[in-house]
Formats: structure tokens, C-alpha cells, sequence
């Protein structure tokens, strides 16, 4: 839900580029250019705060001036999305002449080679080797982070971040991420005093406001999060994240008549390609919550099911619902597919999504004790990690209970359904009409 229900991979694509987040001195960055210079750090300083258009737009400007500043063309590659610019920037940090660089750029730029090109022990030794030298390097020690993070090292990845924010109290993305770590493992309560931390050493910036958002809309805590997140837009009118949390806010709290004026915003500060795949996905919600099962099978919609690619659980939910087998079987194969190019949490997201797929399916073909068995698979890989990735574990879980249910367990039915009313008891309120939709069959 690239970011309407499966917010993760704005995050996981956050935590991809955390190795240069930071504010530093000149010294610490080789180029001739003050003026060079001065862009490239307004650019790091943009992305501490998840300002991703802003940073990409700093570090193009400072390879304008030097075109030869290795670090901002790492940063910048880190951001880029057109595969020709990203593809000629990688073939020339490739070509960079290392000697010419200082330790800590030629390990950020070795270690990114490295992830690159799949070498992936490789790149956990440069690590080692550079953190043996120098233990106390903010950008090493991100590195580490980011590393157990994304292989849910909840421990080793805890003891990074926070030492990381003892060497430095403004990498206060470090904060940001310890509150998510906490939130994936259900500690809300902790994630929430994390949360408010981070607001409280970065005020004035839009993510720790869009962040408390996400994690109180999980709760059901809908007024809240509804001014956490308009708090962030105050700071930042085009902080895009912010416009898809509103999206999965009213949805959730049934305010779907909202869906035009937030489409509206987001077009109006984060483009017509967003605002267009937005409005696609208000229409497939709309289809589902109204019954029309057909419509988003039209001709008028060839366009807009080429948008849904982070919706397939309920474009595939939809094809069952309105009888059509074989699309649903589409959906699963292209997941399948994409889920084996993916790696770490990425990997284990699209499993848990093709698991969750398949368990719909079997349970809408009569299959009731194989859809508990792939759906509760799907709730072991699931986490609560960010609002989309909650949610989609709450709705999954409210599937397998339904299943469980069908299947004559009807107690541990009660006991999945319970784990989320304790988690948003308005949320868990829809099962009646989940639990009917495959009643018959």
C-alpha cells in the first residue's frame, strides 16, 4: 500500500539511504567548492528530515556546481527514480577513483557498491573493518542500524540506534526508528512515548507529527491522528506521506466522502501522478465498502488497474467477490513474481501478502482449514510496522478468524479476533461483514 493501507516501502526506502543523514562540516566531504558544499549540506539536512524532494533538489544542484562531488552523487543516486539517471549514476560512482576520497566516503561508497551488487557479506565485513577503526562514526553506526533492522534484529538494531543518538543527538531519525521498532512489535504504549520524544527534540519538522499520525490512526484513535497528521502539513504542505496517512485515516473511520478534497490537496503539493493514482484507489475503496463488486472490472477502469499495484490484496479480494477466479489467480502470480525479486523485510512483506492472497482465496473456494493454515503463515511474517503494514496485519487476522471460524474453531476464531480489539476495537467492528463476506461458501 505504497501508501493508502501498505505504507512500508516509503519507510524501508527511508531506511535504504539513512547512511548520510546527517549535518556535518566540510572537512568531513571532498570538494573544491564551498558553494558545492553548502547544497550538499542543505540536502542532508532535508533528508534528517525526510525531505526527500528537497534533498534530491540540493544534491542535483551541488553536482551542478561539481560535478565531480562524489557524496552528493551518492546521495543523489540513492534518490533518484529514472532508471537511465540512476544507471549513469552508478556506472560513474563505479569509476571513482577511491585514493582520492576520505575514510569515510570510500567505506559509503565501497558498502553501497557492495548492496548493490548483491555482495552482501562483503559489505557486512567493510562494516566490521571500518567500525574497528572508527567505533564512534554516526554513518557506520546507521549503517549497523539500518542492517538489523531490516533483518528484525529488534535487539542489536535497539542498541544501535540508541547508541547512535548518544554519539549524536541530532540524528534524530535514530528516534523515528525506535519508535517503529517498538510499534512492529505491538509495545504501543512505547512507541508512543517515542514518538512524543521525537516531537519534542524535532518540533518544527513534519515526520515526527506524521508519525505519531500513523501510529495513533492504527490505534483508532481517528481525531488525534487526524491533527497529528494536518500538524504535519502546517510545517510541510508537501510532505506527500502525510496526504496518504489522511487517505487510510478516513477510510478506516468510514469518512470516505472525504476521498476528492484529499486527492485535491495532494495535487495540488505533490502532483498530478500521485493525485491520479490516489483518486484510482478512492474508487476501488468506494467499489468495495458499497458492494459494487463489478465496477472495477469496466473498460473506464483499464487505466486505473495499472495504479493498484500496492492495492492487489483488494483488487484480488474484489475478483473473488465478484466471481472471477482466474484474475484472482493473476493477482497471486504477479505478487509471486515480485516477492522473489524482493530481499529482507521487503521479501517478507510480499510473502505475507501472497500468503494473505492465497488464504482469501481458499477461503471464499470452501477451503476453509487451508486459508487458516496460509493466513496464519501471513500473521507470523506481519507486523505492526507503520499504519499500513498494522492494518493489513488486523485485516488479515480478522480473514484468518473468519476462517478459523468457518473451520469449526470457533475458540481460537475469538482469540485472533480479540488481538485486534486490543488493538482498535472500531476496526475489529468490520468482522461481521468480513466474516459474511465468504459465509456461503
Amino acid at each position: 500500500m505504497r501508501k493508502t493501507w501498505i505504507v512500508l516501502a516509503l519507510l524501508l526506502a527511508v531506511a535504504g539511504g539513512v547512511m548520510l543523514m546527517a549535518r556535518r562540516t566540510g572537512s568531513d566531504w571532498t570538494t573544491d567548492s564551498p558553494a558545492a558544499l553548502a547544497e550538499f549540506e542543505r540536502g542532508l539536512d532535508a533528508q534528517m528530515k525526510y525531505y526527500g524532494g528537497d534533498a534530491s533538489d540540493s544534491y542535483r544542484k551541488a553536482l551542478e556546481i561539481d560535478p565531480e562531488f562524489v557524496a552528493a552523487k551518492l546521495s543523489l543516486w540513492r534518490y533518484e527514480r529514472d532508471p537511465e539517471r540512476k544507471k549513469k549514476l552508478i556506472d560513474e560512482l563505479r569509476a571513482v577513483n577511491l585514493d582520492r576520497l576520505n575514510p569515510r566516503e570510500r567505506f559509503l561508497l565501497s558498502y553501497a557498491l557492495a548492496r548493490e551488487d548483491g555482495r552482501d557479506q562483503e559489505a557486512e565485513r567493510l562494516v566490521e573493518q571500518y567500525l574497528e577503526r572508527y567505533p564512534k562514526d554516526p554513518y557506520a553506526l546507521s549503517v549497523c542500524s539500518a542492517q538489523a533492522w531490516d533483518e528484525r534484529d529488534w535487539e542489536r538494531a535497539e542498541r544501535h540506534y540508541r547508541h547512535l543518538l548518544e554519539v549524536d543527538p541530532n540524528w534524530v531519525s535514530a528516534q523515528n526508528h525506535l519508535g517503529y521498532m517498538a510499534m512492529a512489535q505491538g509495545r504501543f504504549q512505547e512507541a508512543e512515548q517515542l514518538f512524543e520524544t521525537y516531537n519534542f527534540i524535532a518540533p518544527d519538522q513534519a515526520n515526527p507529527h506524521d508519525s505519531m499520525g500513523e501510529l495513533l490512526t492504527v490505534l483508532g484513535r481517528y481525531e488525534e491522528a487526524r491533527r497529528a497528521l494536518e500538524r504535519a502539513l502546517e510545517f510541510k504542505p508537501d510532505f506527500c506521506p502525510s496526504y496518504e496517512h489522511l487517505f487510510s485515516l478516513v477510510t478506516l473511520a468510514g469518512q470516505t466522502e472525504e476521498f476528492p478534497t484529499i486527492v485535491e490537496r495532494a495535487r495540488q503539493h505533490c502532483g498530478e501522478r500521485m493525485a491520479e493514482t490516489m483518486a484510482c484507489v478512492a474508487e476501488l475503496w468506494t467499489d468495495y465498502l458499497e458492494r459494487d463488486y463489478e465496477a472495477p472490472w469496466g473498460e473506464d477502469r483499464d487505466e486505473c488497474r495499472k495504479q493498484y499495484a500496492h492495492e492487489y490484496f483488494l483488487l484480488h479480494r474484489l475478483a473473488l467477490l465478484s466471481g472471477r477466479l482466474e484474475a484472482a489467480h493473476d493477482l497471486e502470480e504477479v505478487v509471486r513474481k515480485r516477492s522473489e525479486k524482493r530481499e529482507g523485510f521487503n521479501s517478507d512483506l510480499e510473502r505475507a501478502l501472497l500468503l494473505h492472497m492465497s488464504g482469501v482465496r481458499q477461503l471464499a473456494t470452501g477451503e476453509a482449514a487451508a486459508a487458516a493454515e496460509s493466513l496464519a503463515e501471513a500473521d507470523k511474517l506481519l507486523l505492526y510496522w507503520g499504519q499500513g503494514a498494522a492494518i493489513l496485519k488486523m485485516f488479515n487476522q480478522m480473514n484468518l478468524a473468519a476462517a478459523l471460524e468457518t473451520a469449526g474453531e470457533e475458540t481460537r476464531a475469538e482469540q485472533v479476533l480479540e488481538q485486534v480489539r486490543r488493538v482498535n476495537s472500531d476496526f475489529a467492528a468490520y468482522y461481521p461483514e468480513i466474516r459474511a463476506e465468504f459465509a456461503g461458501a
